[in-house]
């Protein structure tokens, strides 16, 4: 049974949900689409306070998870933010029309890192998208992962190249070797699993909640 809090908040997403998807399949392919709503599905679950997105690309994650963020903010009340980080601004730009909840952050993730460390905001959601080779993704598990809260999520892209030739660093590239290392080496910490489509995106929960 809806409850008034959550009827007009709930109508929003909604309306908002689907007129996403109007714009997307004028505009985009079948993956991208199936990829928003994968992304918009799992920031549902987690009803997020803040995410971080490593890599605002076209803009395609950074919508799904505003949406979900727009709907915490009127129905809990919540504070939420997208911080969003890309080394282009013609990336960022067309999300500005969002702030305060979109927070940009025009430069290289080590940057952000950087900053990150001063102020150790907890993280939700983290997306890691930036760069497509093994190092990078790499780098940017370990400078932000620490600050990812207990059962929140960690969304790497391209863990899965398509075929041998998508390896190439201007496709998925070799990011699918940090998922083999994060299997090995974090265990301990995340749980992990590969979802072979969409050129592969890789899930990790964080340990340390009250029952897992």
């Amino acid at each position: 049974m809806k409850t008034k809090q959550t009827l007009w908040p709930d109508f929003q997403l909604a309306f908002r949900h689907v007129w996403d998807l109007g714009r997307l399949y004028c505009d985009k392919n079948n993956n991208e689409i199936a990829y928003y709503n994968l992304l918009f599905a799992l920031a549902c679950g987690v009803l997020p306070t803040t995410i971080l997105e490593l890599g605002t690309g076209p803009g395609v994650s950074s919508v799904a998870f505003i949406r979900v963020l727009q709907y915490c903010r009127v129905a809990w009340a919540r504070d939420c933010h997208l911080h969003t980080c890309d080394i282009d601004p013609n990336a960022i730009s067309p999300l500005l029309r969002y702030q305060p909840l979109v927070v940009p952050h025009v430069k290289r993730t080590d940057e952000l890192a950087v900053e990150w460390a001063v102020h150790q905001t907890p993280i939700d959601i983290l997306y890691i998208d930036a760069g497509h080779s093994h190092e990078q993704s790499l780098t940017d598990f370990q400078n932000f992962s620490p600050y990812v809260v207990p059962n929140g999520l960690i969304l790497m892209h391209d863990v899965h190249p398509l075929t041998p030739e998508h390896e190439d660093l201007k496709f998925s590239g070799t990011v699918y070797k940090t998922a083999l290392f994060l299997k090995a080496n974090y265990a301990h910490d995340f749980e992990y699993v590969t979802y072979p489509h969409l050129c592969g995106i890789g899930l990790l929960r964080k340990k340390g909640g009250r029952y897992f």
